[in-house]
């Protein structure tokens, strides 16, 4: 071996240890490469059965390690990304023929690739794949360590001849193609606006005509900035009142109530969006058709069960113009109104108004969400100003409706309001009530609120005067009469509650008290489970003697370390722990409420304080369940009025309104179904997105309304545009969403198997098993991982035993507990393509006593052996599992669904 290829060892040896982890070809010069080709022909023919090889020899023989077979698996191509394009056309024409086999024998050499006989690249490199290993060096170079700081400035060079060599492209590519991808790339690395025009630039350099836009201007004429219907309203910035369109001022912003005056360059202003833009846009892509087909082609568990909004007493109830929403052309959508904070430290609010569609698929509905009003300033809004022009936009179409084109034929729909997802302070600003502190403050009845040191909710006394849940028509009376009172100039109005007249008494078809939904994420989770918890820690006495608050946390704590749950719970009990309960947010709030707080608590405190907090537990859990038997409803509004009993124990001075509002959580559910499909959890989490957009505190809401609907168009283009290649289509939806899975195998809708797969003969066990569901096969394909809905599932063999995530037991929609041995594919005698699991089921422990009597969803299983083997269909899975040991014993919790996971 030469003192260069010594030099070359020690320098893969560096890159191999302390290179960056992506494949790349090294460049080495001209000369440098003439040599290094020259003395590995002499070592092959000086030593042809060297255990490394040359390169050439290991592409001829087809021979390639395991970081190898990642990439050819992984079905991403390593050529050229970028295609030229031409002006005059959208399409760009292909390049000769010749040109491509010669570039691909060339970069073989270099970088180490195979083609099959056809030419096509099976060595691909997936840039995607956090499991790649660096990149290949020569095998034939040893690890030697010698002279490891000695780098070559060659390697680094531009000198290597395929670099002179002209690009040749295998495919036609469209500008929309490239313009596409390029936003996507800018959206997933949080470029400025000037990174992507400087990218454009060069592209038109590369093609040599300016074919992408090459400044602000031009970037947001060719996203349609200007048809996507932004305007701008003034409001009052001493009152908050609302004063009119900017377009429609001559030179002052006068305010209607107060004749404050302001020059309108230093007028307020929030932004809206024209929401009939956005769903013709929308409605405009060919597959939303389809999706909007959903509330028609969705498949129920259970006939009788609320199994999604669309199940709702009042969803069913909605006429337009006579006609049932069902089978119809017509649509619903939801809407939610909350303030945000750039930073904790910020004094800058921020509220966004979204709706969403609700006869979309559950899993679609939170990525196509439509930004309808935007307000950012230090003061806080009057929300019923924000609300007038959505209201007068929302009610145009509910009336006259938005004409689209569905399988070639011309449609109209309208879309008209369900309900309001907003928390307890938004639902005040909006119907223009009285705040939570007054003696009216629940939205949902006439309940009279006691002052003790501040206000709160007991229970009903005969002191009390008599109170009634409100409907539209006595909300509507109130607001007619309050607002009355406040033109003959009276201070301090309140009728009820209501203070005057809210825009949402205009918007057509809504009801203004089947309409305020249930928030579960403020009312439940945050306030209730919260509040409880702190009552237990701090006031009840323990049931262990001299148990001080440090060593019932401790102990509360350790149990929570114990307990294993679904990677679809992010944040881990043993990370959210009771001693930093201050920073926990709703999520570990909910975690906590429906799966750990009776296993942590059991034996700490007097029993009849944890059955109080299990009532709330096992009410929440029937509510927030992917299924709601119709005895479900009534069993929860018994469980939640013992629950208040149990809470009175407390004081009166405990009684919060939050508190008081659980017993209207049963009502909800039966008007629009889960919990799930209209909590705020869906809109919070986009408000955090939104926040996201804010690179600069200059021009915040012009920031979030562009790059909302940029975000919006790439979201939708991504998905459903067949206007995109769909190898374009592939590469994005990479780029945009930082989970992506190698070695994917469909088998149902939303269900694959990941992963590689080995192959082996059934076993007697399994040929019995499989024998006894009908099939019958001389091969089984097994995997150890899958999907179901976008929840992960693994075998038993796949969990190590010190993580503190278990995804191999699963629920079924026979209520059976079943832990996954294997997941398996085959073919049947017939050529049929047979997909499922091979489970052992548990079995249940039938105390007379049960540990938890009220909390049903807790159940107790056998620890050990488990039952016989059985097959298991895709279908039959319902959702993941929650393992708690306690006092020797072992527990699962089913999670309640899948649509609302962290």
């Amino acid at each position: 071996m030469s003192s260069d290829e010594d030099a070359d060892r020690s320098r893969a040896t560096q890159y191999r240890r302390h290179g960056p982890k992506r494949r790349r070809p090294s460049y080495p010069s001209n000369q440098e490469a003439a040599d290094r080709q020259s003395s590995e022909d002499d070592q092959e023919a000086q030593d042809p059965a060297d255990e490394h090889g040359s390169n050439q020899d290991r592409h001829q023989s087809g021979s390639f390690d395991d970081t190898e077979d990642d990439h050819r698996a992984s079905g991403v191509d390593q050529g050229c990304d970028e295609e030229p394009y031409q002006s005059e056309s959208d399409s760009v024409s292909m390049s000769g023929s010749d040109t491509r086999s010669e570039a691909e024998s060339d970069w073989s050499a270099v970088g180490n690739e195979s083609f099959d006989e056809d030419g096509n690249d099976n060595n691909t490199y997936d840039p995607f794949n956090e499991e790649e290993e660096d990149f290949i060096i020569d095998e034939n170079l040893s690890d030697s360590d010698d002279d490891e700081d000695d780098i070559d400035i060659d390697n680094f060079n531009f000198n290597h001849e395929l670099l002179d060599r002209e690009i040749g492209f295998s495919q036609a590519r469209t500008v929309r193609d490239s313009f596409f991808l390029e936003i996507a790339l800018s959206i997933r690395h949080h470029q400025t606006y000037e990174n992507l025009i400087d990218s454009f630039k060069a592209k038109n350099a590369l093609y040599g005509s300016k074919t992408f836009p090459t400044s602000k201007k031009e970037l947001w004429m060719a996203l349609g900035r200007s048809n996507s219907g932004v305007q701008f309203h003034a409001y009052c910035p001493n009152c908050g009142a609302y004063i009119d369109k900017k377009s429609n001022l001559v030179q002052n912003a006068v305010c209607p109530d107060c004749n404050t005056t302001k020059p309108i360059s230093k007028a307020s202003y929030f932004v809206t969006l024209s929401i009939r833009k956005q769903l013709q846009y929308f409605l405009s892509i060919p597959e939303v058709a389809s999706h909007l087909r959903y509330r028609e082609e969705r498949v129920k568990v259970s006939e009788d069960a609320l199994e999604d909004i669309l199940d709702g007493e009042s969803y069913k109830s909605i006429q337009i113009d006579g006609q049932n929403l069902v089978n119809s052309n017509n649509f619903t959508y939801s809407f939610s109104i909350d303030g945000c904070k750039p930073s904790k430290g910020s004094k800058t609010n921020i509220y966004p108004l979204f709706l969403r569609i609700n006869e979309l698929p559950p899993q679609l509905r939170q990525k196509y969400m439509f930004l309808a009003v935007c307000y950012v300033d230090v003061k806080e809004p009057n929300v019923t100003a924000l609300l007038h022009p959505f209201v007068k936009e929302m009610n145009t179409i509910a009336v006259r409706g938005i004409s689209w084109t569905r399988n070639g034929e011309l449609v109209l729909s309208k879309f008209i309001p369900t309900c309001m997802c907003v928390d307890g302070k938004a639902r005040a600003q909006c119907y223009n009530m009285a705040k939570h502190n007054s003696h009216f403050g629940c939205t949902y009845c006439t309940y009279f609120g006691v002052s003790l040191d501040t206000m709160r909710y007991p229970k009903q006394h005969q002191d009390l005067p008599p109170y009634k849940d409100r409907t539209h028509d006595d909300m509507k009376r109130d607001m007619k009469v309050a607002q009355e009172m406040v033109n003959r100039g009276e201070k301090n109005v309140s009728v009820n509650g209501h203070k005057g007249f809210t825009p949402l008494m205009k918007l057509k078809y809504f009801d203004l008290s089947k309409g305020n939904a249930f928030d579960d994420l403020h009312n439940t989770y945050e306030c209730a489970a919260k509040y409880h918890t702190e009552i237990i820690i701090k006031d009840l006495p323990k049931l262990i003697p001299r148990m001080g608050e440090k060593a019932f946390l401790d102990t509360i704590d350790l149990r929570l370390k114990n307990i294993k749950t679904p990677s679809c719970i992010a944040r881990k009990p043993g990370t959210c722990l009771m001693k930093n309960r201050s920073q926990m947010h709703g999520t570990e709030w909910r975690n906590w409420l429906l799966y750990f707080a009776p296993i942590c608590l059991h034996g700490l405190v007097a029993g009849r304080f944890i059955q109080t907090l299990e009532c709330l537990s096992y009410a929440t859990y029937l509510l927030s369940q992917d299924i709601i038997a119709p005895n479900h409803i009534n069993c929860a509004k018994d469980l939640i009025t013992n629950y208040l009993k149990g809470y009175d124990e407390f004081g009166p001075e405990k009684s919060r309104l939050n508190i008081h509002a659980l017993q209207h959580a049963h009502v909800s559910v039966r008007n629009w179904g889960p919990f799930w499909a209209y909590s705020t959890f869906n809109f919070e989490s986009l408000n955090h997105r939104i926040m996201q957009t804010i690179t600069s505190p200059k021009g915040a809401i012009h920031q979030i309304v562009n790059r909302h609907l940029i975000n919006f168009s790439i979201e939708l283009a991504t998905n459903d545009d067949q206007r995109i290649a769909p190898e374009i289509k592939d590469m994005m939806k990479q780029i945009l969403h930082k989970r992506r899975h190698s070695n994917a195998l469909q088998v149902a809708e939303r269900s694959y198997f990941l992963g590689r797969s080995s192959v082996r003969p059934p076993t007697e066990e399994e040929l019995r098993v499989l024998y006894q569901e009908g099939y019958q096969t001389t091969q089984l394909q097994v995997y150890q991982k899958m999907i179901i809905k976008g929840v992960t599932f693994t075998t038993s063999d796949y969990v190590k035993a010190e993580s503190k995530s278990d995804d191999s037991t699963v629920f079924t929609f026979q209520n059976t507990f079943c832990t996954i041995r294997d997941i398996l594919s085959f073919k049947t005698e017939e050529g049929e393509d047979v997909y499922g699991l091979l489970v052992t089921e548990h079995e249940m422990v039938q105390r007379p006593t049960p540990l938890f009597p009220i909390a049903k969803q807790i159940c107790e299983v056998h620890q050990g052996d488990v039952g016989l083997l059985h097959f298991l269909k895709i279908s039959e899975v319902r959702a993941p599992v929650v393992k708690a040991p306690l006092l020797g014993s072992v527990f699962f919790i089913p999670i309640a669904n899948l649509n609302e996971i962290d």
